[in-house]
């Protein structure tokens, strides 16, 4: 996941870590972790799911960034 673009995402929708991380069923330091870019791990089909519909974007945008890492 381009954790850049995951960071704009999130602050362009006004969306807070907490909020990210109670959407996607994670903890609030483990996002913070992804966004910081220390977590790398791919995404899961229901995480991906969860971000698209969240920022309202297609599975395959999502899965891109994914493919990019950076």
């Amino acid at each position: 996941m381009a954790r850049e673009w995951l960071k704009e995402m999130r602050k362009k929708h006004q969306y807070s870590q907490q909020y990210m991380a109670e959407q996607l069923g994670i903890s609030r330091q483990y996002y913070c972790f992804v966004e910081l870019g220390i977590r790398k791990d791919t995404l899961d089909m229901k995480m991906a799911s969860k971000l698209a519909k969240i920022f309202k974007v297609s599975l395959d945008r999502i899965n891109k960034l994914d493919s990019a890492r950076g």
